[in-house]
């Protein structure tokens, strides 16, 4: 007899409804407590009544139904990220107003438009006021909110701005709704390019990478130690659902450290993330380098430009593999098993004829897309001239990941 989880069958209908690329909101409002939803085709009408000293309030808020998964789910990571999460109200708190703008953008997207904008700031004789003036006029140019209020901070040498939408429903709603694209996504049942977006929000906030390097004998090379991503986050439910989520998306692998949880990333998921355009821009140099030395040292990306210039869509034999990357031939197989194994490569058995007797099975190779993509935009961006000089490396992969880094929207 087969026994069907209720929490499992809720979880697959749930994961349907993001059809292309919108997703349908009336699924979390319906299970908002105290709020009463009316749905309509392009609307949600949610109410909600409460008593204070007797009196009785109300409160009725209108949002879009549908709404960009890719955007929403970026929103959210934010939220999770630099968000309140008391249910009281929406409270965005940053010091980046590129972040303000997307969060404030995707709110607006939903129907909300009252925005309350404070900021926070040192005062000290070191930071000066010119600082305070020009990050305010980058906010309001950027977000079209003005900066209602300045508080001081002693700590905050770099302007801290807070969004506030002052509703309890919509508060409730994205927490919700976090949630519920979490757990999904944690169970894999989210498309990668929302998986993508709702990383890259929280990366913006609580995430940091770090490139581990070291000199080697030779002084003017460097090797690496490792390139480490860490996110921070108390919440042990949430916690355990971002290492599922980074394990089952990207394969790596987070070790919790109290409320930090790391995890080393190799190079093929380095180039991954950045493909995803999951890794923040003020980290972006960080994994450059990293693509940058692996270049240099014929890792990843020379492997697959060599081989794309040779074979292209053609099959192609270990051994002859051997020959275009001039190594041994056990080396090569070894090589191309990982390839096949990341996605880059993929293989069958068959027969080659030969003069001699007998008919011999040899497994032959060909490049994917993921791999033919990857490779053409290397080739179009790297000299291939043997003297390129290291600082000139720097430059082309600084663009070749901007190209392949860029943001979900």
């Amino acid at each position: 007899m087969r026994i069907i989880m209720k929490n499992s069958t809720k979880m697959k209908s749930l994961a349907s409804l993001i059809v292309g690329d919108k997703i349908d909101l009336s699924v979390t409002a319906k299970d908002l407590p105290g709020v009463k939803v009316e749905i309509r085709d392009d609307v949600l009408i949610l109410s909600r009544r409460w008593k204070v000293h007797g009196a009785e309030r109300s409160n009725t808020t209108i949002i879009k139904r549908f709404i960009n998964a890719a955007r929403l789910a970026m929103l959210l990571g934010l939220q999770r990220s630099e968000g309140l999460k008391d249910g009281t109200r929406v409270r965005f708190t940053n010091t980046d107003p590129q972040l303000h703008k997307d969060f404030i953008e995707t709110l607006r997207e939903l129907g909300i438009n009252d925005f309350s904008v404070h900021a926070y700031y040192c005062y000290c004789e070191r930071c000066g006021p010119k600082k305070l003036e020009d990050s305010i006029r980058e906010f309001e140019k950027l977000t079209k909110v003005k900066v209602k209020a300045i508080y001081v901070n002693k700590y905050a040498h770099k302007v801290v701005f807070q969004t506030d939408v002052n509703d309890r429903i919509v508060a409730m709603l994205l927490i919700h709704a976090e949630k519920l694209l979490r757990k999904l996504a944690a169970k894999g049942l989210l498309p990668r390019k929302v998986v993508a977006s709702y990383l890259l929000g929280q990366l913006e906030g609580d995430g940091t990478i770090d490139l581990k390097l070291r000199r080697s004998a030779d002084a003017d090379c460097e090797k690496i130690d490792g390139l480490l991503l860490r996110i921070s986050e108390r919440d042990a439910e949430a916690a355990a659902d971002l290492k599922e989520i980074f394990r089952r998306y990207y394969g790596i692998q987070l070790h919790s450290y109290g409320y930090d949880h790391i995890g080393s990333v190799n190079l093929q998921r380095a180039l991954l993330m950045l493909e995803d355009g999951i890794i923040p821009l003020r980290h972006r140099n960080k994994v450059v380098k990293r693509v940058m030395l692996a270049f240099k040292r014929k890792g990843l990306p020379w492997v697959l430009v060599q081989l794309a210039n040779s074979f292209r869509d053609k099959w192609f034999t270990a051994q002859e593999a051997s020959k275009v990357l001039e190594k041994r031939c056990n080396h090569v197989r070894e090589k191309l098993a990982a390839l096949e194994k990341d996605g880059f490569l993929t293989s069958i058995k068959c027969k080659i004829s030969t003069n001699g007797k007998g008919t011999p099975i040899r497994r032959i190779y060909r490049l994917t897309e993921k791999a033919i993509q990857l490779a053409s935009l290397s080739s179009s961006l790297l000299d291939p001239s043997p003297n390129l000089s290291f600082s000139s490396f720097g430059k082309i992969l600084l663009a070749f990941a901007f190209i392949l880094g860029m943001r979900i929207r």
